[in-house]
């Protein structure tokens, strides 16, 4: 419900923070999405290895993002050009794994042997977050 203060047209706290909320939630939801997408786009993933000759030994090599670790963190933001900003963090991890052969490279077992903690700043403009 809103009131006419000053003629001006005043909603209630209530009305803002279920309001604000609800761009939270989108904010979780773009974020579950954005890193999906990101995974699927990337060139080198578990699916499709990165194949290398080092010596006498073939290494294949992947990079994917972990779900595990986003975290999404929105403010008010400052701009006149979007009313909110978010800090979006998640660990991008790079698997190994060392054969004979490319295809023991390929079908054996990978391990993590990098890890890069990554932020990005999506903002929230017109009614929908982007980056």
């Amino acid at each position: 419900m809103a009131a006419v203060f000053c003629g001006l047209l005043v909603t209630p706290c209530g009305s803002f923070a279920a309001n604000e909320s609800k761009i939270k939630a989108d904010l979780d939801t773009f974020a579950h999405q954005y890193v999906t997408k990101a995974n699927k786009r990337m060139t080198v993933n578990r699916a499709r290895p990165q194949v290398v000759k080092r010596g006498s030994q073939y290494v294949a090599t992947f990079t994917e993002i972990d779900q595990q670790t986003v975290t999404a963190q929105m403010r008010k933001s400052n701009s006149k050009h979007f009313e909110y900003v978010a800090t979006l963090s998640y660990n991008e991890l790079t698997f190994e794994c060392v054969g004979t052969t490319r295809k023991e490279a390929t079908s054996g077992q990978f391990r993590c042997v990098k890890v890069r903690k990554l932020t990005e700043l999506p903002r929230y403009v017109k009614g929908k977050w982007e980056n």
